[in-house]
């Protein structure tokens, strides 16, 4: 036979402690040490190769999480509903303007906590990197970031002389901030949950 434990998703099982009738009532998970699993995943299954396994209780630790990938550009934009820990090898930046020209800070280092909704640019080696959901809410955003939190899929639309610029790597150009296709030239940005846009006075040209 076997059991299953699993969690819904954003989160992460990171450990089950079992507590059997007797030692022997163990042993026939063969991924279990000292009466522990350890590890990092979604749903585990336990297949006994026992005749039987008998265990009083089972206590699962786990963790919110959401993991982000970094193209080969080694940058993307992101926010979350809620605060995260940067993770290692990461750093996360907000933007200003001088003048027409964005400036990046990279404020938030490994082990930082980003406030929730604060847009920011990631900046890190291509891969896939787990942002563990912080216990803490109480860091307040950056004074000054035009990088705006993308909490929905749906069409945002820019308030009256703003403009909105996403992330892109434009053929010709480069990696940069420009207007979405199909945004109706910077008036509105879509499908692009889970990260920021850059929202900007109309009369500037962000470069």
């Amino acid at each position: 036979g076997s059991i299953t434990f699993s969690v819904p998703d954003g989160y992460i099982i990171e450990s089950i402690v079992f507590t059997p009738l007797s030692t022997a009532d163990i042993k026939g998970f063969k991924e279990v040490k000292n009466n522990t699993w350890t590890g990092s995943a979604q749903s585990v299954t336990f297949n006994a190769t026992e005749t039987a396994v008998k265990l009083t209780s089972a206590i699962v630790s786990y963790k919110r999480q959401q993991t982000v990938s970094i193209s080969a550009v080694g940058y993307s934009t992101f926010s979350s509903e809620h605060s995260v820990i940067v993770p290692s090898g990461m750093q996360a930046g907000v933007v200003t303007l001088d003048g027409d020209i964005a400036q990046v800070d990279y404020i938030y280092q490994t082990g930082d906590i980003i406030p929730a909704n604060e847009g920011v640019l990631l900046k890190a080696n291509p891969g896939s990197y787990d942002f563990t959901i912080a216990n803490s809410a109480s860091t307040n955003p950056a004074v000054e970031n035009y990088l705006q939190p993308a909490n929905t899929n749906e069409v945002i639309t820019a308030p009256a002389g703003m403009l909105f610029y996403i992330l892109a790597n434009d053929p010709a150009n480069g990696l940069g901030f420009y207007f979405q296709s199909g945004s109706n030239n910077g008036t509105q940005v879509s499908g692009i949950k889970g990260k920021a846009y850059l929202a900007v006075e109309g009369a500037r040209q962000v470069r």
